[in-house]
């Protein structure tokens, strides 16, 4: 497998399989390994019957979103709401990003 080194960023490897045949049996040109997985059988039926990692992510950002309306925000320490704000705006990009592609 190739390794592509970047400035900064260590080695970086991906394993990508040009011909696939995906759990639908449909073929695809494409397979992209995101990782190993303890259990890669059961992470592929949560994704089939649960929801992508970003549909996953994005309901816990919904909820965060919640907790955060009734938090007393005077109480968290400056790292703390620091690291709030980022979270925030990373949801507003992604909103973006998403209201963006619905336009299309």
């Amino acid at each position: 497998m190739p390794s592509v080194q970047l400035r900064l960023s260590g080695d970086v490897t991906q394993a990508l399989n040009p011909m696939n045949w995906t759990n639908s049996g449909q073929l695809s040109f494409f397979s992209i390994d995101l990782g190993s997985s303890a259990d890669p059988e059961l992470e592929r039926s949560i994704i089939a019957d649960v929801g992508s990692y970003g549909r996953q992510i994005g309901r816990l950002g919904d909820v965060v979103t919640i907790l955060l309306k009734y938090a007393d925000r005077s109480k968290f320490t400056p790292d703390e709401q620091t690291a709030i704000a980022d979270f925030e705006a990373q949801l507003r990009a992604v909103d973006g990003i998403k209201k963006r592609s619905l336009v299309r």
